[in-house]
């Protein structure tokens, strides 16, 4: 097993930013990190990211996932920022069905993947996932 020699340098940056970040840039896994903050009681890095009112309206609407990547913070900040608005979590599966019959709507994420979209725009579009829209495409429906 390799033993790692910890410098001050490298515990300075526990608590200072998310553990996977941490993780990322000491080159180590997030279990390493993790580990060792708790082992010197330091506290979890918190977001303390003030969220603008285009993000907060996509809460409940878009994933937790998809906002925290285009705001740039924790998916738990999402996540509580959405329950304390009390907003559910968007099912995936969507709160807006297709309006389309199941033959047209396969024929509709057929001539988007042709024009272009990306498998994650067309699953965004339907609310559906992304493996949703692969499973479409390759099945030829």
């Amino acid at each position: 097993m390799n033993s790692i020699k910890w410098t001050d340098e490298m515990d300075s940056l526990l608590g200072s930013k998310q553990d996977r970040l941490v993780a990322e840039i000491l080159k180590l896994s997030p279990i390493t990190i993790f580990k060792r903050r708790k082992l010197l009681n330091i506290q979890p890095y918190r977001d303390h990211i003030k969220l603008d009112q285009k993000t907060i309206d996509m809460l409940g609407t878009v994933s937790d996932a998809k906002i925290s990547r285009i705001a740039g913070a924790s998916t738990y900040l999402i996540r509580n920022r959405r329950i304390k608005l009390g907003r559910p979590p968007l099912k995936l599966g969507g709160p807006f069905p297709s309006p389309l019959r199941k033959e047209d709507r396969n024929k509709e994420i057929h001539r988007m993947r042709d024009e272009g979209w990306t498998l994650q725009a067309i699953a965004d579009h339907f609310h559906v996932t992304r493996q949703n829209i692969h499973h479409i495409i390759q099945r030829g429906y």
